[in-house]
């Protein structure tokens, strides 16, 4: 699905702040500095920071799959030659 706007120009992803806004969410979460010092609870068999930071790794993952896959425009194939370029 392509999206479009009023003029018939593409917008990309990058121009949508609520995306930004996730991925700096996101990445602040993956890097578990927020916690207090103190002996790491085990989680799993895991120190608890080391998985905060694997889930918030795996949410940056799946976040990037769901703007790729809902608003990233690929160029129509005829918008090129036959070779591609």
């Amino acid at each position: 699905m392509r999206r479009t706007t009023e003029d018939g120009g593409f917008v990309e992803p990058r121009s949508r702040p609520w995306i930004w806004l996730v991925y700096v969410l996101l990445f602040g979460a993956s890097v578990p500095w927020y916690l207090p010092a103190g002996p790491a609870r085990l989680w799993f068999g895991l120190p608890h920071w080391v998985v905060i930071s694997l889930v918030a790794s795996l949410g940056v993952a799946v976040f990037t799959a769901f703007v790729i896959a809902r608003y990233w425009s690929a160029p129509d194939d005829e918008t090129y030659g036959d070779d591609g370029h």
